[in-house]
């Protein structure tokens, strides 16, 4: 399980939570963390991009 927090002001909108996920996400991807994991022996490796502003929370995950 590979974790990429983002956090936004407490006035963010909705929408804008959704696309700081998914950009996280792609942070993930882009910086190759699952590789690592892979060169770590790991085989089933779950993503999670997780965008929160207060107590309002975005999550966007991918099974790789």
């Amino acid at each position: 399980m590979i974790l990429e927090f983002k956090y936004c002001g407490a006035k963010t909108r909705n929408d804008f939570l959704d696309k700081e996920s998914s950009d996280a996400l792609a942070q993930i991807k882009d910086r190759d963390y699952p590789e690592k994991a892979r060169k770590l022996g790991k085989r089933k490796i779950i993503l999670f991009g997780i965008a929160f502003a207060g107590k309002r929370v975005s999550v966007a995950s991918e099974e790789m």
